[in-house]
C-alpha cells in the first residue's frame, strides 16, 4: 500500500466540550503525521507487542475517511468501470469508514458511513446500536458543539424507559412504613380527609404506634391500619365501605409517597 495508517489514541474526559475534544484530538493527529514514516516492523518491536494473525498487534478499531472525488476512466475502444472494494471482510475488529458522496458536477451531497466489524466479537444488533448512538452523538454536536461530553444522550427512548426505575405497587401492607418515613420528614402534612376531620402524619404515625404496642406486634399491617383509623375517626370504615376504603388506602400510600419525595 501506498498510504501510511497511524495509530492514535484520543482521550476523552466527560467534562470536556466537543470542540476542546476536537482540538485537542487534532493537535494530537498533527503531530503523529510527524511520525508517519517510522516503519510498521519498527514500531511494533518497540512497542513490544507479540505478533499474531489473528488481530492487528498496535490497534483493533480503525477510522477511514475518503474524501475524494471520483474521478473518469476511459481507453479508445474498451468499455470501462469501476469495482467496489470487497467490503464484506473485517480486516481489524471493527471499523468505520465515512465516505463522501458527490454529483456529477463534484458538488458533496453527503457522506456514506459503513461499518465493518469481526462477527466471532459483534453481533449484527451491537453494531446497529454503535451505528445508531453514532448518529445521536453527531446530531447533539452538530448542533451545539460547546456540548459538555458527558450531556450526551445516547440512548433511545425505548432504552431510556428500559433503564428507568421500575415504580413499586405499594399495598396496604406497606403503608405503616411508609407514614412513618412521611411523618418523619413532614409530621404536620394531611394523609386522609373525611369529612370534617383531618388526618396528620404525626397523628396516624402515633395511632400506629399505639395500637401496635397494645395489639403486639403480631398484628397485620392492614389489621393495624383498620383499627388505628377506627380509633382516629370513629365510623370512618362503615362509612367508606370496601371501595371507599381502598381508595383511602391508595390515596394515604399517595400522599405519602408525595411528602417522602420532596
Amino acid at each position: 500500500m501506498f498510504v501510511n495508517t497511524l495509530v492514535l489514541r484520543t482521550r476523552v474526559e466527560g467534562g470536556l466540550t466537543f470542540a476542546e475534544l476536537l482540538a485537542r484530538t487534532r493537535e494530537t493527529d498533527l503531530a503523529a503525521f510527524g511520525h508517519a514514516d517510522v516503519p510498521f516492523e519498527r514500531l511494533v518491536e518497540a512497542m513490544g507487542r507479540t505478533r499474531s494473525s489473528a488481530y492487528s498487534p498496535l490497534f483493533q478499531v480503525m477510522l477511514t475517511f475518503q474524501n475524494a472525488v471520483s474521478g473518469t476512466f476511459a481507453l479508445p475502444g474498451l468499455e470501462v468501470s469501476t469495482l467496489a472494494a470487497d467490503e464484506d471482510q473485517a480486516k481489524f475488529d471493527l471499523q468505520l469508514t465515512a465516505i463522501e458522496q458527490f454529483d456529477e458536477s463534484g458538488t458533496l451531497q453527503d457522506v456514506r458511513a459503513l461499518f465493518n466489524y469481526a462477527t466471532s466479537i459483534f453481533t449484527r444488533s451491537t453494531v446497529e446500536k454503535f451505528a445508531d448512538r453514532f448518529l445521536r452523538i453527531l446530531d447533539a454536536v452538530t448542533q451545539d458543539p460547546s456540548v459538555t461530553l458527558r450531556s450526551i444522550d445516547i440512548l433511545s427512548e425505548a432504552e431510556r424507559a428500559a433503564f428507568a426505575p421500575k415504580r413499586v405497587a405499594r399495598t396496604v401492607d406497606d403503608l405503616p412504613a411508609l407514614v412513618s418515613e412521611a411523618a418523619a420528614v413532614d409530621p404536620a402534612a394531611v394523609v386522609l380527609t373525611h369529612d370534617a376531620a383531618e388526618i396528620t402524619f404525626e397523628q396516624l404515625h402515633a395511632k400506629l404506634a399505639a395500637v401496635s404496642k397494645a395489639m403486639g406486634a403480631t398484628l397485620k399491617p392492614e389489621a393495624l391500619v383498620t383499627v388505628a383509623l377506627s380509633q382516629l375517626v370513629p365510623g370512618i370504615l362503615p362509612a367508606l365501605g370496601a371501595e371507599g376504603y381502598a381508595a383511602a388506602v391508595a390515596s394515604m400510600i399517595g400522599a405519602a409517597e408525595a411528602v417522602i419525595g420532596r
